[in-house]
This record gives C-alpha cells, sequence and structure tokens, in this order.
C-alpha cells in the first residue's frame, strides 16, 4: 500500500540583530511540524504534530496572530534535530 504525507511547516521570524550577530542567512526558522498520512483513497490513517523550540526567533505578534502559536507553546519543545528526527521516524518507510 502506498501512503502520502501532507506537510505543514510554521515558522517565526528571526530578528535582524540576531541574524546579524549570529552573521546568519536565514530570516525564519521552524517553530511547529503538522502532518498526516493518507492512504492510496486519499483518506486520512494517522496525524503527526509538534511544536520546536527556536534557536534565535521567538514568536511575535504577527505570527502569533496568523498561527495561534505562542511562546508559551513552544516552552520544552524539541531542538530542530529531535523534533525532524520524530517526523521521519513517523513516516512509514513506504
Amino acid at each position: 500500500m502506498s501512503f502520502y504525507a501532507v506537510v505543514d511547516l510554521e515558522m517565526c521570524r528571526i530578528p535582524k540583530r540576531i541574524k546579524k550577530d549570529n552573521k546568519l542567512f536565514l530570516s525564519t526558522e521552524l517553530i511547529q511540524i503538522g502532518a498526516v498520512l493518507l492512504d492510496d483513497k486519499y483518506k486520512i490513517v494517522d496525524k503527526f504534530v509538534t511544536f520546536v523550540s527556536p534557536e534565535f526567533g521567538t514568536v511575535d505578534r504577527f505570527i502569533e496572530n496568523l498561527t495561534g502559536i505562542k511562546n508559551t507553546d513552544l516552552e520544552g519543545a524539541p531542538a530542530f534535530e529531535k523534533a525532524l528526527k520524530m517526523f521521519t521516524n513517523w513516516l512509514p518507510e513506504n
């Protein structure tokens, strides 16, 4: 059986001063991974969601209003590498 993963990534902005101080070329970073797994008839068979702790950015008012995610939601969230590993472990092999 084939599966399809539909993924939604939420991002927050990295403030300009932090980008400059850390010599970053990125303007955003991941704060949430959401996904659904569909079977070959496009029926949802599983769901995945995790917040991701940002290393540089914070959730500003614009992002909070857009996504509903608050900085307090990210407290205790896994770092990017761990969240990505959780997601890839969730995916079926096929």
